[in-house]
């Protein structure tokens, strides 16, 4: 069975909406900057972070074309050409694609550059209508797992299984992956978790209108997209200790560390749309603890930065948080917010 186990928080007790409650007095904001910085396509977007700080996620190069970037802690963005990266592990491999058909896997040997490998796995054709989802993942163990162009997959040694195929009305989120080669995944009416250890698939839901969950952590506990359109209502949280359960707020969640701190921002509609600046509309980026089951907006812990924090993509289980946001400049830029802890 799918146990859940609660892991002692350190970062966040009793927080409320306005965030006063936090367990640090705010957070130190710092601008990733972009590939092509001061023009027409000066634009960056965090995908995820690494407990080391390590950063992954894209830019519009000064080709305008979308640049897979990587940001080692403390160094500027590295241009890893044409595409997005959208995971890092702590052995700082990344995990994306490029103009190819198939999904890439990043190493960098040493002190040597970047180097691509091909995993042979067909990438999903939402990618190709500027889909805003990360679609695939690796682990700490350097196994993968994501939407394919066939279905549902795990990638383990070169290897790829598929877990599941597109029923109904086919999911646009990307599958979860935790440290237990657990993968997350839904079908558009069912949310099934596949052990990758024992290959064995456990079914979450009974069919009853579930949200799309999207990201799960070490101890099982899940987190989703705000559908809103569905029966349960709206972003949810699951664990099998709770089952499932609404989350107090109308933005969508991304990421879940292991201390059971999730982040967000957006809704259904903006893992599929283009991005564009236009779009963000009334998102905010928002933090969930589920020890206490309360919501903050992240700009209420930056105040008087001047960013507007849309969506917050990633946590790491040190608690640093990256996203994208509009800048005091007003431009589209990725950001990464660091705790800044009470003395």
């Amino acid at each position: 069975m799918f146990k859940k186990t609660f892991i002692s928080s350190l970062f966040v007790f009793g927080l409320s909406l306005s965030g006063a409650a936090s367990a640090f007095n705010q957070y130190a904001i710092t601008d990733l900057g972009s590939l092509a910085p001061g023009g027409a396509n000066d634009f960056s977007y965090a995908f995820d972070i690494n407990d080391r700080g390590d950063i992954v996620g894209f830019s519009k190069g000064a080709d305008g074309l979308d640049h897979a970037f990587v940001r080692l802690a403390g160094q500027p963005m590295k241009d890893l050409g044409q595409g997005r990266a959208t995971s890092i592990n702590i052995s700082r491999q990344v995990v994306g694609w490029g103009s190819g058909p198939n999904y890439l896997l990043w190493n960098k040997p040493g002190v040597g550059a970047w180097v691509s490998k091909d995993i042979g796995v067909g990438k999903h054709s939402y990618i190709d209508i500027g889909y805003r989802g990360p679609m695939i993942k690796i682990n700490a163990l350097g196994h993968a797992a994501g939407v394919g162009r066939t279905g549902k997959f795990f990638w383990k040694d070169g290897v790829a299984t598929t877990v599941g195929g597109f029923t109904g009305c086919i999911p646009l989120s990307v599958v979860g992956l935790n440290n237990n080669d657990d993968v997350l995944y839904g079908d558009g009416k069912y949310m099934y978790v596949f052990h990758g250890a024992t290959g064995q698939r456990e079914v979450l839901s009974d069919g009853i209108a579930v949200i799309e969950l999207n990201a799960l952590n070490d101890a099982g506990e899940a987190v989703g997209l705000n559908t809103m359109d569905m029966t349960f209502g709206g972003t949810g949280y699951y664990s099998e200790s709770t089952g499932y359960m609404h989350i107090p707020v109308d933005q969508s969640f991304w990421d879940i560390n292991n201390s059971g701190l999730a982040v967000g921002g957006g809704d259904y509609n903006s893992y599929a749309a283009s991005i564009d600046k236009s779009d963000f509309g009334v998102y905010s980026a928002v933090i969930y603890s589920s020890q206490d089951d309360s919501v903050a907006y992240l700009d209420t812990l930056i105040p008087n930065s001047g960013w507007q924090l849309k969506i917050a993509t990633a946590i790491s289980d040190r608690g640093f948080i990256v996203g994208v946001g509009i800048n005091p400049a007003g431009k589209t830029h990725a950001f990464l917010l660091t705790p800044v802890w009470k003395p």
